[in-house]
């Protein structure tokens, strides 16, 4: 939690809701360590395709990358 706060705090967005920057860098974290979380559980074709429909299709996030 406290990783979130210090991402939330160096890079809200202003013209955003606390909401929706706090679900911003909740994502961002995440995609940072999706492949370590789902590393090995998931074929590796099959999470890159889950990566990029969760984090460039459905949920986006800005920046992440």
């Amino acid at each position: 939690m406290d990783r979130i706060s210090r991402f939330y705090k160096d890079h809200a967005n202003p013209l955003w809701t606390v909401e929706e920057n706090v679900e911003m860098a909740v994502r961002i974290l995440l995609r940072r360590d999706f492949s370590k979380i789902l590393g090995g559980r998931i074929a590796s074709p099959d999470l890159e395709a889950l990566e990029k429909v969760l984090f460039d299709t459905v949920y986006p996030t800005l920046g992440s990358r």
